[in-house]
């Protein structure tokens, strides 16, 4: 089970990594293929306590409306792994090696702070141009690139009172299309085995945020 462990681990720094990386690994270990899938599994769901860890310490009352977004995909990736839990023998994986930079590291703090800003003026930018709808669809970009720099950039426009549910539904919305972007990682660089269970797994992941952002929708915007 290191895969799995691994896998999870490697979700508190970058679960598209751990995606990539263990889609890879799977062409290279044929007999690993179930593993490396749980693992893939793994990492997507702590990407869920992750942000809303990062929420709680940047903006709490932005936390309520995150969690009602992104909480049904750690409930829908907590009953995989269960299932995937099972489907392992008793044997123990191999533990891989992620190359994954340490965002505590001065060069990566520096980039990282560069790339936050940069965020933050965009959205500005684009929120007071396009309204919305801009927020909306930078979130979904960035949800491509960064989910930090999505969390941070939405913590921060949350800091408006009125803009809160919009945050929240952004925030959503980031994590839906990094999920789907993960399942396509999956499908292109994966082998048929780690296919069969990682690619309906980021799957089941993705409609459980889609989901959440459908729950949010139902909410009125205010101001």
């Amino acid at each position: 089970r290191g895969y799995q462990m691994m896998g999870a681990l490697g979700g508190l720094v970058s679960s598209t990594a751990v995606t990539l990386t263990f889609a890879r690994k799977s062409r290279e270990e044929t007999g690993s293929g179930t593993a490396l899938a749980v693992g893939t599994v793994a990492a997507g769901t702590v990407l869920v306590p992750r942000l809303l860890g990062i929420t709680l310490v940047l903006n709490p009352a932005l936390l309520g409306w995150a969690a009602i977004g992104i909480a049904p995909m750690l409930v829908a990736g907590t009953f995989l792994l269960l299932i995937g839990h099972r489907k392992l023998t008793g044997g123990t994986s191999p533990v891989p090696s992620l190359v994954l930079h340490n965002p505590l590291q001065l060069g990566s703090a520096v980039k990282m702070a560069a790339a936050f800003q940069v965020v933050l003026i965009l959205l500005e930018l684009v929120s007071g141009r396009y309204g919305r709808i801009g927020v909306l669809a930078s979130a979904a970009f960035l949800g491509l690139t960064d989910t930090d720099a999505l969390a941070f950039g939405m913590n921060r426009l949350a800091e408006a009172p009125d803009m809160l549910l919009t945050a929240a539904r952004a925030l959503t919305l980031g994590v839906v299309v990094n999920s789907a972007f993960k399942m396509v990682l999956a499908g292109m660089l994966g082998s048929s085995d780690y296919r069969r269970l990682a690619v309906p797994g980021l799957l089941a992941l993705t409609a459980a945020a889609g989901a959440g952002f459908w729950l949010l929708g139902w909410v009125p915007l205010h101001g």
